[in-house]
């Protein structure tokens, strides 16, 4: 039985729903998967025999925490055999390549790579006109299910078949232009959360879900930045008590 090390980030909660079945997956084949969520600094996969990264696009590129995370990495992980499984929901332009090539300096061997679409969960963008596009175009385009997803890699990892896979190429967007902007202080501009003190219940769900752990909740929540931009506090919280220039209006999202 080989040990896998599968890390997630997740915000509002689609890329976790993505990753614990790509986690059962692998182990219907027999592997022992350890599963760590990007906000709890988890471990180096030095002691794994193989490791995985499951990442929603946030902006175009793999979210900021993660190839942070990535870039302590590099150097330590000499032919460590890795996977990678993306979502979506918009156009990821270059996200995949950007996290093949934060994971080449790691050392790491990247053997598979997969993309599922997943349902739009970006409060900012989630009118009533948007969700039912968007349910239409999933009752015409069925994804992948993420636990045969497991099961192939499984396979693969069982059969020793981790030859290194080649890079997608480059892909101009007009988005491209944009992505230089997304600096993590047009972030902290940008996503800029407010709390309504008298809808606040102070139950601390907005702190259980951020995926950067920079929201502390004394008596009431406070919030540090950078910001990953995810909303998954707005989407969360149970009054509506925290709110965005951006989100007012929007529906919360939560998945399914």
């Amino acid at each position: 039985m080989s040990k896998v090390a599968l890390y997630c980030f997740s915000g509002t909660g689609n890329t976790r729903l993505v990753a614990r079945k790509v986690k059962k997956g692998l182990e219907l084949e027999g592997h022992k998967t350890d599963y760590f969520e990007v906000r709890d600094k988890p471990v180096i996969p030095t002691e794994y025999d193989s490791f995985g990264i499951c990442f929603p696009v946030y902006d175009w590129s793999p979210p900021w925490p993660l190839r942070e995370l990535v870039k302590s990495w590099h150097g330590l992980l000499n032919g460590k055999p890795c996977f990678i499984v993306m979502d979506y929901a918009g156009e990821p332009v270059n996200a995949c390549l950007k996290m093949m090539e934060d994971l080449e300096k790691t050392g790491a061997r990247i053997f598979y790579s997969s993309e599922i679409v997943m349902p739009e969960s970006w409060t900012i963008v989630l009118t009533p006109k948007k969700i039912q596009s968007m349910n239409e175009w999933f009752s015409k385009n069925p994804q992948p299910d993420p636990a045969d997803l497991g099961i192939e890699i499984g396979k693969k990892l069982k059969n020793g078949d981790t030859t290194p896979i080649k890079k997608p190429k480059y892909k101009f967007s007009s988005y491209s232009f944009l992505i230089p902007f997304y600096t993590k202080t047009s972030l902290k501009m940008f996503y800029r959360v407010s709390l309504n003190k008298e809808k606040c219940i102070q139950c601390g769900i907005c702190a259980e879900n951020c995926p950067t752990g920079n929201i502390k909740v004394n008596s009431y929540p406070s919030f540090s930045y950078p910001c990953a931009g995810c909303y998954a506090c707005i989407n969360h919280c149970p009054t509506q008590a925290l709110e965005s220039w951006a989100t007012r209006g929007k529906t919360r999202y939560k998945p399914e």
